[in-house]
């Protein structure tokens, strides 16, 4: 059965959805793209709000590929008291020789955040990310244009993708723009979570409010779906 993820931007979305909370509660700002980082002082609030309650990621931004810049972004999220520290890793020429350069990977739990938009799946990546330290490895959707995760992997192709992650004991996360309806056939491919922002909110907008009736709609069918 796969956990689910919920984002949230705000001490105040924390406290609408504390009756029913997810499994990871993760902490980014829409307005600021898919991996926009939320004030530390903000994620502070959260954290100490939830004490422990469940864990917690939240996102170091979107940053240049630059080992040192990301180094800093990490080590100033990881100082909140997050549990998880999610990096985008957009396709690059420099991906590769960054992720082996970065200093802080292996002293903190870091989640890798791929983009299926922007790459197709490439087996030798999961690999070098273990070596380099990472914890878990996410795929996700950089341009949120109403298109969702599974419109550009297939599920077989995820389900390639969640093996190898688990072959290298790696976390293994799927979202982008899901919907509940995606729920049962992403839990047949047994990734360990599954994560949402604009199936919460007010008119499937991930930037509008989270709406609580459409938390309870995703509570619910993970639930069904884990039970059958």
């Amino acid at each position: 059965m796969a956990n689910w993820l919920a984002s949230i931007r705000s001490l105040e979305e924390a406290r609408l959805i504390s009756p029913m909370l997810p499994d990871i509660v993760d902490i980014k700002e829409p307005d600021e793209g898919a991996l926009g980082a939320v004030a530390t002082e903000e994620i502070v609030k959260i954290v100490t709000y939830l004490e422990g309650q469940r864990p917690i990621s939240a996102t170091i931004g979107d940053q240049p590929m630059t080992a040192s810049v990301i180094d800093k972004a990490i080590r100033r999220i990881a100082n909140t008291g997050v549990d998880y520290i999610k990096v985008g890793l957009p396709p690059s020429s420099a991906m590769m020789s960054v992720i082996q350069s970065l200093q802080t990977i292996k002293t903190y739990r870091v989640i890798a955040v791929l983009f299926a938009d922007k790459m197709t799946y490439n087996p030798q990546l999961i690999p070098s990310l273990k070596a380099a330290g990472f914890v878990g490895v996410m795929v996700d959707t950089a341009m949120k244009t109403g298109h969702t995760l599974c419109d550009y992997w297939s599920l077989s192709q995820l389900e390639v993708f969640i093996e190898q992650t688990k072959r290298y004991q790696l976390l293994t996360g799927l979202a982008g723009a899901l919907r509940w309806q995606d729920i049962a056939p992403l839990q047949l491919l047994a990734p360990d979570y599954i994560g949402f922002r604009s199936a919460l909110c007010v008119g499937q907008d991930r930037q509008q409010k989270i709406s609580l009736s459409q938390v309870k709609q995703i509570q619910k069918e993970v639930k069904m779906r884990a039970d059958q």
